[in-house]
């Protein structure tokens, strides 16, 4: 499989690196008490872990350190791209984001990102929401942030899949005194308290005080991956790979009906995206592709757009054998005999023609066609013997092709 990174663009979504796929720098994310170790960021404090996922192999021990899929913690793939996080333990730590624009006072947000409980964890909860804030939100902070109240809010129910990536979206009313967006279980921080009781048989846990859910796993913690804000109303461009096409073999026809776009990645595949992922083969990342297929074939274009928006669509293009292939005989007898008494023109591709005949000094003496051909007379008299010239213009049954053949013919009695 060839899959190229998705490079971050940050025009219209407000987070940087919302999909993992950079290690971060300086202004892009932060995880409290955490640092790179091998292209991973992880915790080391009591107050649970968090860990920074992209695809790392050790050569020397043959194992997945922090990979996609493979890590020590389970096996997930990404939702895109080749990289995700993960918060978890007990309390969760809180993964930040400072903004990349200053969100408008009053204006509409859009906010979504996508949650997999990841293998290993005991315990599954509903409280994984988003808060927008003025701080950082440090674990100072959230110890004593008893106050907070997430304005994005899981509707989804505790979330137990592992195999599967469970949408988190929202609205949000700017205030525009924001700086700060945070996804975690802020319900842990109310005066250090644990927001669920588990143990290996049952399990339980109160979401910020409220009602109790049975949950069948303990220590509840969540990969996170393509965490985007955007402004309602923004335009979006699903994918679009333009009409089916129609060639001759041989030619070239360009494929794809969209504009390239900065904040939007684009896949092209000649298999279809819906198999097992290593027969995903990209064969370019443009939003339209020259071809020149041997065989008819399905073009399959997957589109990622700047709130990483997955959308597919396809295109095909026919190919015909176009080329016309006559039969033309240079010599012909119409001496009535019933053997070759007709300029008779073999057709194996069965195409329609129309034939001209002239002689040497240009004069037009017949027109016929793939049912109608020359018995050598010319206006109703045996025309006399010796070479005359011809014109056929053919085309295919559906007027896709044409070709026109030019030569001589010669008359013997």
């Amino acid at each position: 499989m060839i899959f190229h990174s998705i490079l971050q663009v940050y025009s219209q979504n407000h987070i940087k690196n919302g999909s993992f796929e950079n290690m971060f720098r300086n202004g892009e994310g932060q995880f409290p008490h955490s640092w790179p170790v091998k292209n991973c960021y992880h915790t080391t404090g009591s107050h649970g872990y968090t860990v920074y996922f992209n695809s790392i192999y050790n050569d020397s021990s043959h194992h997945w350190i922090c990979g996609v899929p493979h890590n020590y913690l389970g096996f997930q793939y990404a939702r895109t791209g080749s990289g995700y996080t993960l918060v978890g333990g007990n309390p969760n730590p809180i993964l930040v984001f400072p903004l990349s624009q200053q969100l408008i006072h009053g204006n509409c947000y859009n906010v979504r990102y996508f949650v997999s409980l990841q293998d290993r964890s005991y315990c599954a909860m509903d409280a994984i929401d988003g808060y927008f804030s003025k701080d950082s939100l440090g674990h100072e902070h959230l110890i004593l942030a008893d106050y907070i109240i997430p304005q994005i809010k899981n509707s989804s129910g505790i979330i137990t899949d592992t195999m599967n990536w469970t949408k988190i979206s929202g609205q949000y009313i700017a205030t525009g005194t924001e700086r700060y967006f945070a996804i975690g279980n802020f319900y842990n921080f109310r005066f250090n308290s644990y927001v669920y009781l588990c143990n290996p048989d049952t399990a339980k846990i109160n979401h910020g005080g409220a009602d109790q859910w049975p949950v069948l796993f303990r220590k509840g913690s969540y990969y996170i991956d393509d965490v985007a804000i955007w402004e309602c109303g923004l335009p979006e461009y699903p994918a679009d790979a333009g009409p089916d096409k129609q060639i001759c073999r041989g030619d070239e026809v360009e494929i794809g009906a969209m504009e390239l776009r900065d904040d939007y990645f684009y896949f092209w595949s000649d298999r279809s995206w819906f198999g097992p992922r290593n027969t995903w083969d990209t064969i370019a990342i443009t939003p339209t592709l020259k071809v020149s297929p041997a065989k008819t074939t399905t073009y399959y274009l997957w589109c990622v757009d700047f709130k990483w928006e997955h959308t597919y669509d396809s295109v095909t293009v026919y190919v015909e054998e176009c080329d016309i292939n006559l039969v033309i005989p240079n010599v012909f007898t119409p001496n009535g005999d019933g053997i070759n008494d007709y300029f008779m023109i073999g057709n194996p591709n069965r195409v329609n023609y129309i034939i001209d005949v002239f002689s040497r000094w240009g004069t037009h003496i017949f027109r016929g066609n793939q049912n109608y051909f020359w018995d050598g007379n010319s206006n109703g008299a045996p025309a006399p013997d010796g070479t005359y010239f011809y014109v056929i213009r053919a085309v295919n049954e559906d007027a896709s092709f044409r070709k026109e053949f030019n030569g001589s013919v010669t008359i013997l009695r």
